[in-house]
């Protein structure tokens, strides 16, 4: 099984994902005053996670994760 690890944008906890069960990605910012935040939204069956890591992140940890097995 090939999971990966990402953190919720929250409350900074783990979220272990099948990466097989993911049906979309999606790059979101949040705009702040402090200036615009990148952050990524895993899709995974009709549920949305928004997690800490960027799209790009996200997709080396799903590379890395196939191409270890």
């Amino acid at each position: 099984m090939k999971i990966i690890v990402v953190h919720d944008k929250y409350s900074n906890e783990p979220i272990i994902i099948n990466a097989s069960a993911i049906n979309a990605i999606r790059k979101a910012v949040d705009e702040t005053d402090e200036g615009k935040k990148e952050y990524s939204e895993i899709w995974v069956k009709s549920f949305v996670y928004p997690v800490k890591e960027s799209i790009g992140a996200v997709m080396m940890k799903i590379k890395k994760a196939e191409s270890e097995e």
